[in-house]
Order: C-alpha cells, then sequence, then structure tokens
C-alpha cells in the first residue's frame, strides 16, 4: 500500500463490513434479513465508502453506521409486533415508531432513518434472481444465467 501498487484500505470500513454479516446472522426474519442487508447495501455501505476516499473514517462514524442498521432492525422488528411491513408502512407508524425512541437514539435514529429502511425496500433497485439452467423464467433469460464453463487448461 505504501509503494502505491495496493489500494489505501480503511481500516474501520473494513472493521464494519466484517461487523455486517455477523449481525445480519443474529436476525431470525429471513425477510427483515433481506431488508437490512439491502438497507446497508444502497444506504449505509455507500456513504461509508464515500466518507473513507475523502479521508479517514473515524471511529465514531463507524459506530454511527452500526447504529443506523441495529435501529433499522429494531425498527422492522417492531414493525413486525405491529403485523405490518415496510412495504405498508406509513408516515403514522414511523411517527409512532419515532415517539417511542429513546432520546438517547436520536444522532443514529433520525426520522429519516425509517424511512430509509422502508425505501430500501420499497424504493430500491430490484436485484436480478438467477436461475437455474432448466427452469422457465424465460427461455432466453435462463440460458444467460446458466452455469458457464470457464477456460479448462
Amino acid at each position: 500500500m505504501t509503494c502505491g501498487v495496493l489500494p489505501a484500505v480503511d481500516k474501520y470500513l473494513c472493521s464494519f463490513q466484517r461487523w455486517l454479516p455477523g449481525h445480519l446472522a443474529r436476525i431470525a426474519d429471513p425477510g427483515h434479513d433481506k431488508t437490512i442487508k439491502l438497507f446497508a447495501t444502497w444506504r449505509v455501505l455507500p456513504r461509508l465508502r464515500a466518507r473513507a476516499e475523502r479521508s479517514h473514517i473515524t471511529p465514531s462514524v463507524r459506530r454511527f453506521a452500526a447504529e443506523q442498521i441495529k435501529y433499522a432492525t429494531a425498527f422492522l422488528q417492531w414493525l413486525g409486533k405491529r403485523n405490518s411491513t415496510p412495504a405498508s408502512c406509513g408516515q403514522n407508524d414511523i411517527d409512532a415508531w419515532w415517539a417511542g425512541t429513546p432520546s438517547t437514539a436520536a444522532p443514529a435514529c433520525e426520522p429519516s432513518s425509517a424511512g430509509q429502511c422502508r425505501a430500501a425496500v420499497v424504493d430500491a433497485p430490484s436485484l436480478p434472481t438467477l436461475h437455474p439452467a432448466g427452469s422457465s423464467p424465460g427461455a432466453g433469460r435462463a440460458s444467460r444465467f446458466a452455469p458457464t464453463t470457464c477456460l479448462r487448461s
């Protein structure tokens, strides 16, 4: 890295990326796991990477990112207890959750965080679904995603 051959690596960005899979593994609901993964992928990680490109990430920035993920997880669990989903969640739900959130959570848990978590599911770009060869999502599509043979020596 010192010679410029390898790119510089931010240790707190790496720390967050090591922490995230463990947090995701502790989420019992598979739908919530997917939602938090989308939230981290489309909202939290891009901000951390942009910050790392501008300057080093500090421990407090890394902690803030983890708190956003934790509060998004808590928000989804809270929605589940109310028999609601992020797709059906409205402003009244977000306001009710915000009203019940401890004031110590205010920095990481700004009112827009709940909306961002909801947006991660409702508004996020759809991820491609891989179908094994022979399945029927459409003949052309199935062949496009069929496993290919790499060059063999």
